[in-house]
Parts: structure tokens; C-alpha cells; sequence
């Protein structure tokens, strides 16, 4: 006959195993719900990771055209007046890029309304931190709106100019209302082109994090785990900036969180790039 003190450790071993295979089960249902993903949410997913993508190489051109005016309006060599006008309130340290109703001008997007830069110090280019805000700005057909921050540059330890920029309320409109919000913080390093007097030959580094909620409500996050390299040089073929690197993107959907990696490729201008979804990887054509 079992005593007392048997019968309540069996008790016990058996609420425990209980425990054991419940929570094994709960893992394997949600390993198995995540491994299950519909094609309405794996949508959604490719959705979001675009928009992430298109979000940045946007930020990236906008800061491009601030560099662009500064150095026609420094150098008086004006070659983009065709498409936007340029005003420089020296008194108050602001320069207006006005694209007015609409032109094709600077990376082959087809722009409207304003960017404004505003100086903390005098002096332009990579010796004063600037903001950059927008007014009425579209850029194919996807209204821009929010705040860049960008830190004046210094020499890196590879003598590489070198700063970071913060992406405040950065959202991005579409044709249909919805909206996609970035916040966050980069470093950006000036790794080719810096001596070439042309903006089509740079190429930067970029590290870094950004989060934000996307057109669906969803919140997400993403860090660079190899630097992603942005080349100028692509928008001559019409392809996105990003050539390389990886980074990872989280998000939850389901109440549970999902981890996606992207990856840009091996430096190739051909605006592709993949997201692995659980084993499969997905092609997006940028």
C-alpha cells in the first residue's frame, strides 16, 4: 500500500507531465500556425517589407537632392533648373527645391511640391546638421510627408565622411489614403564618389534600426545585420538604391511575433531582392 507522502509525489509528477505536454503542445500548434500562412498573409507580409524598402530608398534620394542643390548652388552650375527651381533664404538658413505642379528631375521619380532644408549653422553641405521637411510633396503619386534629420558629417577612422540621420513621422500616402509610418535612426558612410564632383557615382553604407506601423496597423521593426549599401549609380537604369546587405524585419500577426529576413543581393543593380518567409524565399521585383 502506497503512502501518503507516494500517492502526493505521484500526484505531482503526473500534474507536471500534464504541464510538460501542454505546453508542447501549445508550442507545436503555434510552430504549426506559423509554418500555415495563407496567401492573404503572406500578402501582407511581402506588402509590409516593400514598403519598408520603398520608405528608405525614398528617404535616401530626398537627402541625394538636398546634397545635389547645395553643390549647383555653391559650384552656380545649376543642371537640374529644368525640373525644380532653388530659393536660399541666407538670413534664415533655408533652401527651398521646388518642383512645382510636377516634373520628371533627379533620379528618374516624377516629383511635385517642395523640400525645405533648414541650416542649424551657417554654411551648407556637410558642415552644418540640417532638417528636412516637406510641402505638398509627392513623388509617384505617393505623398511624402515627416521629418529627416541629418547630423553634420565627420571623418570617419577610415577617413570616410561619416553621419547619421533620424527619420521622424516619415510616412508615406498612398493614391487610396493608407499610410506607412517609419521612425527611427541610421548611420550613413560615404564609401565611393566623394571626390568624383558627380552624385551619380556615390555609394554609401548604411547601419542601423527603424520601426513604424504600417498600412494595415501593424507594428514593425527592423535592424540592419550586414550593412546595406545604397549606389546612386542604379538610378540610371531606374532601379532601386539598395544592392546589398541583409537586415531583419519583426512583426506581429496573430498575436505572435514573426521574424523575416531580407536580403538585397550582391551588389547588383537589377532592383531585386528576397525575403525569407519561415524556409521558403521570396523574390521581390524593386
Amino acid at each position: 500500500m502506497k503512502t501518503l507522502k507516494e500517492l502526493k509525489m505521484r500526484k505531482f509528477t503526473v500534474l507536471l507531465l500534464g504541464i510538460v505536454v501542454a505546453l508542447l503542445s501549445l508550442q507545436a500548434c503555434q510552430q504549426d500556425d506559423e509554418m500555415n500562412i495563407d496567401a492573404e498573409e503572406e500578402e501582407q507580409e511581402i506588402e509590409l517589407v516593400e514598403n519598408t524598402t520603398l520608405a528608405e530608398d525614398n528617404a535616401d534620394q530626398e537627402i541625394g537632392i538636398a546634397d545635389l542643390a547645395e553643390v549647383e548652388i555653391a559650384s552656380g552650375n545649376m543642371r537640374s533648373l529644368k525640373c525644380y527651381s532653388t530659393n536660399m533664404d541666407s538670413v534664415n538658413r533655408v533652401l527651398t527645391i521646388d518642383f512645382g505642379d510636377g516634373c520628371v528631375g533627379p533620379y528618374g521619380r516624377e516629383r511635385s511640391g517642395k523640400v525645405i532644408v533648414t541650416y542649424a549653422d551657417e554654411g551648407g553641405l556637410y558642415i552644418s546638421d540640417r532638417t528636412i521637411t516637406f510641402d505638398n510633396y509627392v513623388v509617384n503619386n505617393v505623398e511624402i510627408s515627416g521629418e529627416i534629420f541629418i547630423e553634420r558629417a565627420v571623418r570617419n577612422d577610415r577617413d570616410n565622411y561619416q553621419n547619421s540621420y533620424t527619420v521622424t513621422d516619415y510616412t508615406l500616402t498612398f493614391p487610396d489614403g493608407n499610410t506607412f509610418v517609419t521612425n527611427g535612426n541610421r548611420v550613413r558612410e560615404w564609401i565611393e564618389g566623394e571626390t568624383d564632383g558627380d552624385s551619380s557615382t556615390n555609394k554609401f553604407q548604411i547601419t542601423g534600426s527603424l520601426n513604424g506601423e504600417s498600412t494595415r496597423g501593424v507594428n514593425w521593426s527592423h535592424t540592419i545585420l550586414e550593412p546595406i549599401i545604397v549606389d546612386f549609380s542604379c538610378l540610371a537604369s531606374g532601379s532601386m538604391l539598395r544592392t546589398s546587405g541583409i537586415k531583419e524585419v519583426k512583426f506581429s500577426l496573430r498575436n505572435r511575433e514573426r521574424t523575416r529576413i531580407v536580403d538585397y543581393g550582391d551588389g547588383d543593380c537589377d532592383g531585386s531582392y528576397t525575403v525569407t518567409i519561415n524556409n521558403r524565399v521570396v523574390t521581390i521585383e524593386g
